[in-house]
């Protein structure tokens, strides 16, 4: 488990707030195992988002179904910052 993926799941854990009886990991469907809701995945990607000083749009977030796609949507943008930061 990389850094990244290891603060979305604390992340995660903090923002649900439910007991669950399972270990969450990138494989975990936000969806079918956590019923995650979309007002939850607001929540966790307003956090996210001031975790990592990213931004992410509401739109990006319909194709969001396991924690995989988290950190990679987290990435990717991550990515992207220190890109421009390179041009500048």
């Amino acid at each position: 488990m990389n850094s990244v993926e290891s603060k979305i799941i604390n992340l995660l854990k903090q923002t649900i707030k439910r007991d669950l009886d399972f270990e969450i990991t990138g494989e975990t469907n936000l969806i079918k195992d956590i019923s995650i809701d979309s007002l939850d995945l607001l929540l966790l990607f307003g956090e996210i988002c001031d975790e990592f000083g990213i931004d992410v749009d509401e739109t990006e977030l319909a194709s969001i179904e396991t924690v995989n796609d988290i950190v990679s949507k987290v990435t990717a943008k991550l990515n992207e910052q220190k890109e421009k930061t390179y041009e500048t």
